[in-house]
């Protein structure tokens, strides 16, 4: 069995989330398993205890299976794998949803970028990778613009995760002006988890209006 995560693991676990916005969505799985390969192979490298032959791969990945929308791994995989396919899955989630939708502005890019954006500046600012944080931010606006339900996400990532979309959700059938003073009225009350993925939020959105 693997034993708590070391710094390749966090490493690998930090990279899949902060290069997620670079990748193109046709590439993202297929780079996925080039990276796991790679952290098993370099996990072989560095293993001084004999081993009775070469560890096969295909059962450790069959050992993956689904529950409560969340998809869990054996104790066999690496300890980041679990990490990835909830972020890859959660930023799938997304970018169906948003499918239809642009950013406002010149460019009028698809949604998924400012999703992917708020998601990687968590990614990079965090010490250690807050995997529910995450793909909280990916799934940041399911609710609000797109009509997913926070029941739905709590199927799909768990409910901590549908807990801190919810946070951030603003009621949109109140006008604009009162859903912005809402947002400085009730700041403080947020959890440290919700204001750090609203501040990101702020953070994408100001660089979005300075570029387009």
């Amino acid at each position: 069995a693997m034993g708590p995560p070391g710094k390749l693991e966090r490493d690998a676990c930090r990279m899949a989330a902060a290069l997620s916005w670079q990748i193109s969505r046709d590439l993202v799985l297929k780079w996925a398993e080039v990276m796991v390969d790679a952290w098993i192979g370099a996990k072989r490298v560095g293993n001084t205890t004999p081993a009775p032959g070469p560890r096969p791969l295909a059962p450790a990945r069959k050992s993956a299976r689904l529950r409560n929308g969340i998809i869990k791994t054996g104790a066999s995989m690496p300890n980041c794998l679990n990490a990835v396919r909830q972020i890859l899955a959660a930023a799938r989630f997304a970018a169906e949803r948003h499918a239809a939708q642009r950013r406002k502005g010149r460019t009028a890019e698809p949604y998924v970028n400012h999703l992917l954006e708020v998601a990687e500046l968590l990614a990079r600012t965090a010490d250690d990778l807050d995997t529910n944080l995450i793909v909280a931010a990916l799934l940041h606006d399911t609710i609000e613009d797109v009509g997913a339900t926070r029941e739905e996400l709590a199927e799909r990532f768990g409910p901590d995760v549908a807990s801190l979309v919810a946070e951030v959700t603003d009621d949109k059938s109140l006008p604009k002006e009162t859903r912005k003073a809402l947002q400085v009225e009730n700041a403080h009350t947020k959890s440290p988890r919700a204001q750090a993925l609203s501040a990101a939020d702020k953070i994408a959105n100001v660089r979005s209006i300075a570029t387009s």
